[in-house]
């Protein structure tokens, strides 16, 4: 069983001598996680459990959330809440300035980190990865006590938290002020921003809404107020209502939702953060390490119909979309034509009808359906098909299809219709001898049930 104290040991020079040890061994040719871990005997069971457990985040899934997995220490539930590390690098650049920031409910610190970096005074990515032990040795640190202007103050009410942020900015160079507090009795001075990533879990179950956030509402508004500036983290798919009471600090003067490599990450409330405009919605996508892309549209543009509210009232989009571009009866796509999914981010931020008003296509069935269009629009946020067929939502039909369609492997995507993709596309024939992928893109447009055939059709 591994316990607070053995986190707290993975900053004593045992520690790190046993992780650079580790990690060496395993990058000899043939080197084993097992073997390598068996070599420390000296070790307690609960030592070499956690080395272990920190050994299958570097080699497995820390790759997906950090460049140099090695540099990072978690335990599962800080890793699952953490951002990853290129959604942290760049909402951190919604802080220009080098005043103090506060950045609460840090967790295992890649905000903190990002936010800290985030001026340049990180060690360059492009050297080689460092080992724990150098990260924490003296020598190193006289490399991170460079000049740095920005402060940054981490807050957590974990300790366990601030063992691994402090742990965490060591591994990665950066100066981090820990500071283990309730964010209630933290006296947040009026002078400096925060940066906020609020628990969702804090009773076990995940939740969308602000209200079942901790800390409270109440508490995080009235620090926006009082401070320059925030930015607080949000559930993608949160929307509020006109019953929705922000309190003291007044509803977010602009909303942006991040998506990388096609999975949304967060959505971020703003208040009077410079960088973005009041009333914008903006939409950010990275793909592939690209850099990031952002489509800002104003509040109104994401409304459906002209509203005469106040400028400090936030609704979901009505859906009396009337003139809207929504082709509601199936007209004009046939075989050959263009079908394009949009990033979910697009459809998370309800910019869709937005967003096609601004391409000139038009949308399928409603709001949350495919676009399609006469020819292909380069675009980072749409993935284009090429309609080669249309069929009903009919799945004996669908399987006959794909007996005559020698097609080595289906993929399915569905709007607006609950259906098992999974079952289905076991139920669809393929050909091993083939090289053809074909997509089977399901909606429903009125009362019809659709099966797109198509191909991919991007550059």
């Amino acid at each position: 069983m591994i316990s607070d104290s053995d986190y707290q040991w993975l900053a004593s020079v045992e520690a790190t001598e046993a992780w650079s040890f580790l990690r060496s061994e395993l990058r000899q040719p043939g080197g084993k996680k097992s073997t390598s871990l068996a070599s420390l005997r000296r070790l307690s069971q609960s030592q070499r459990q956690l080395l272990e457990q920190q050994l299958s985040f570097v080699v497995g899934a820390g790759k997906r959330k950090v460049r140099f997995p090695e540099r990072w220490f978690w335990t599962q539930r800080f890793f699952e809440q953490a951002s990853d590390e290129w959604t942290a690098e760049e909402t951190a650049k919604d802080f220009q300035g080098e005043e103090t920031i506060y950045d609460v409910c840090c967790g295992a610190g890649v905000d903190s980190v990002a936010l800290a970096k985030q001026l340049g005074h990180e060690q360059d990515d492009t050297t080689s990865v460092i080992t724990a032990t150098t990260a924490i040795d003296t020598a190193t640190n006289r490399s991170i006590n460079r000049s740095i202007n920005r402060e940054i103050v981490a807050v957590d009410a974990s300790p366990l938290a601030c063992v691994l942020a402090s742990l965490n900015a060591k591994s990665n160079s950066v100066i981090l002020q820990m500071r283990n507090s309730l964010f209630e009795d933290v006296s947040l001075p009026t002078d400096v921003w925060l940066h906020m990533d609020p628990d969702r879990r804090a009773d076990g179950e995940r939740h969308t809404h602000l209200y079942d956030m901790q800390p409270s509402w109440e508490v995080i508004a009235n620090s926006v107020a009082k401070c320059r500036g925030a930015s607080i983290k949000a559930a993608p798919g949160f929307h509020p209502n006109e019953a929705f009471e922000w309190g003291t600090c007044g509803a977010p003067t602009a909303r942006r939702w991040l998506s990388r490599d096609g999975s949304v990450r967060q959505q971020r409330l703003y208040w009077r953060i410079p960088r973005w405009q009041e009333g914008q919605r903006i939409v950010s996508v990275q793909r592939s390490n690209a850099p990031w892309y952002h489509e800002i549209f104003s509040e109104q543009e994401c409304i459906a119909t002209p509203s005469s509210e106040p400028a400090d009232q936030w609704f979901s989009p009505s859906q009396n979309f009337g003139s809207q571009p929504i082709d509601s009866e199936f007209s004009g796509l046939s075989v050959g034509k263009y079908v394009a999914d949009q990033d979910p981010a697009v459809r998370a931020a309800h910019c869709s009808v937005a967003l096609a008003k601004r391409l000139q296509v038009r949308l399928l069935g409603n709001s949350f359906g495919y676009y399609h269009a006469d020819t292909r629009i380069s675009h980072p946020m749409l993935r284009w098909f090429r309609v080669i067929d249309q069929l009903p939502l009919d799945k004996k039909k669908l399987k006959a299809y794909s007996r005559s369609a020698c097609v080595k492997r289906w993929e399915l995507k569905s709007r607006n219709i609950d259906i098992d993709l999974v079952k289905l596309q076991k139920d669809l024939i393929v050909d091993e001898k083939s090289e053809k992928i074909h997509w089977v893109l399901l909606t429903k447009v009125g009362v019809k049930h659709i099966a797109l055939i198509a191909e991919e059709a991007n550059e």
